[in-house]
């Protein structure tokens, strides 16, 4: 199932910025991640986050009944797009539903409003929360019911051939279906064509995002444009679309 939206409108809280190689998203004008790779003799990432505002995406009755008991026909993934599309900037997106593999590796970030950088292997699959509020009772209860026959559904955005995927609803049924070594059930939301963010806007990122790690600054200086092509991804090649 896949669909295409065209927002002409500034009203959606959420903006992604960036290409296959680095990704900026903002909410409500405020930068919230930015995470690029670097070819260092390894494929390195550097990350900068902060969680989602509350609220940021608002929660309505109908549509969180319907991704937690998944999607039964193309008029469910049809709800889920016109649901979601009202929270995103203007630009052409790609929402398409999939089932993902089960090698993701969940990417730590902090609570709250402080700002965290970090750096790691950029080599593995990762998924990148954009809340950490965690509740254990909740991830049992997805996963019984996962057990059950249910295929609860994650709402991910990212930009089109990027590895750069946020959560945007369902950090709990990623959980849960880790837990249980299942491959999730996903729409994906893709943001299409490309931008270019040069050094002095990744600088003045850093500053906004109140990173001052000197590494981080050398590395957007003398690496950000050095990333290979090898790491652009084909969705249709990477998972499982589902009909």
């Amino acid at each position: 199932m896949k669909k295409r939206v065209n927002i002409q409108h500034d009203e959606g809280v959420l903006i992604l910025q960036g290409n296959f190689k680095e990704t900026v998203l903002y909410a409500n004008q405020l930068p919230i991640q930015y995470t690029w790779f670097a070819e260092i003799g390894s494929t390195w990432r550097y990350h900068i986050a902060r969680s989602l505002p509350p609220h940021t995406i608002k929660e309505n009755k109908e549509n969180q009944e319907l991704v937690k008991r998944g999607i039964k026909s193309t008029g469910d993934f049809y709800e889920i797009v016109n649901y979601y599309k009202q929270f995103l900037g203007r630009g052409e997106y790609e929402f398409g539903y999939y089932k993902l593999h089960k090698y993701h590796a969940w990417i730590n970030i902090p609570k709250g409003k402080t700002y965290q950088s970090f750096d790691y292997y950029g080599g593995c699959p990762d998924i990148i929360p954009t809340q950490n509020n965690i509740n254990e009772e909740l991830v049992n209860m997805y996963a019984e019911q996962i057990r059950n026959g249910l295929k609860p559904v994650l709402v991910v955005l990212h930009n089109e051939g990027s590895h750069i995927e946020f959560i945007l609803d369902g950090h709990h049924k990623f959980l849960a279906y880790n837990k249980l070594k299942m491959e999730p059930y996903a729409v994906i939301i893709t943001k299409l064509g490309e931008t270019n963010i040069n050094v002095a806007e990744a600088l003045e990122l850093l500053h906004r995002m109140n990173c001052s790690n000197p590494a981080f600054i050398e590395i957007i200086k003398e690496q950000k444009e050095d990333t290979p092509d090898y790491l652009r991804m084909d969705l249709s090649k990477t998972y499982v679309e589902i009909d």
